[in-house]
C-alpha cells in the first residue's frame, strides 16, 4: 500500500489501505476464547461459503460472502488461546489480486511472527 489509514483498534482492528488496487479494506481479529467452531457457525448462518484450510499446518477455515468474489476471511487457531483472523475486501470492479490469498498470506505472517 502507498497509504494506511487507521481505523478502529480492540479485538477487531480495521484499516484502509491505498495503493494500486485502489483502497482496501482490512480487517483483523482476535478473540482469545473463540474456537474454529464457533466462527464456522456464525459465518455459516450469514451464508458464507465456508471452506476448510491449514495455515502453517494448523486448523484454519476460510469464508466468502456469497456471490463477492472481491472479498475473503481467513481464520486459524492462535498460536497460544483462541482464534485469530484477517479479511480482504477489494473495491468491486477494479482489477485486483485474490482475496483470498491475501488473507491467507497475512495469516500466516500472523503465526510466523507470533513465534
Amino acid at each position: 500500500a502507498d497509504a494506511i489509514e487507521r481505523g478502529f483498534f480492540g479485538a477487531i482492528c480495521r484499516w484502509d489501505l491505498v495503493g494500486s488496487a485502489g483502497t482496501v479494506k482490512v480487517t483483523f481479529n482476535w478473540f482469545e476464547s473463540g474456537t474454529l467452531a464457533a466462527e464456522r457457525a456464525a459465518d455459516e448462518k450469514m451464508m458464507y461459503t465456508v471452506t476448510d484450510t491449514t495455515v502453517q499446518g494448523r486448523k484454519a477455515i476460510q469464508a466468502q460472502r456469497p456471490n463477492d468474489p472481491d472479498s475473503c476471511g481467513v481464520s486459524a487457531g492462535a498460536d497460544r488461546d483462541g482464534i485469530f483472523g484477517w479479511w480482504v475486501q477489494y473495491q468491486p470492479d477494479t482489477a485486483h489480486p485474490d482475496p483470498c490469498q491475501a488473507a491467507a498470506k497475512l495469516a500466516d505472517l500472523t503465526l510466523n511472527l507470533s513465534r
